[in-house]
């Protein structure tokens, strides 16, 4: 059992399902709670945690969309979630810089064949 409990959302009830259905396959289920929600406007449910998240990067939304999409990622976290950490996902070719905040870390890796970078945020 994890210390903290582990929560996995999305706007989209299919990819909570699809969430549920790979947790169950490894066996993990017990250990998430599961939501669907809009991560938007959300505020942390604790003092401190990490949040991790694979970010969109055009799939989902569009190119043009995306910019406007990180800026309020990156004031969601700001003003909701001060004191912990954010682990974000961004595809090389994504607009990351618009999330605005400046990542204590850059980790080179790949999504798949997707050329990605992790950033690793400390929030205040």
């Amino acid at each position: 059992t994890p210390p903290k409990p582990i929560l996995a959302s999305d706007i989209n009830s299919t990819f909570v399902d699809l969430a549920k259905s790979n947790a169950l396959r490894a066996r993990v289920e017990k250990d998430i709670q599961f939501e669907c929600n809009d991560f938007l406007g959300s505020s942390a449910p604790d003092t401190e945690g990490l949040l991790v998240s694979n970010l969109p990067y055009g799939e989902r939304l569009k190119k043009e969309d995306l910019i406007e999409f990180y800026k309020q990622i990156g004031n969601t976290l700001k003003r909701g979630y001060r004191g912990w950490k954010a682990a974000l996902l961004i595809a090389n070719d994504a607009p990351g810089k618009f999330v605005g905040l400046k990542p204590s870390q850059k980790i080179p890796i790949l999504n798949g064949s997707i050329p990605c970078k992790l950033w690793v945020f400390k929030l205040y």
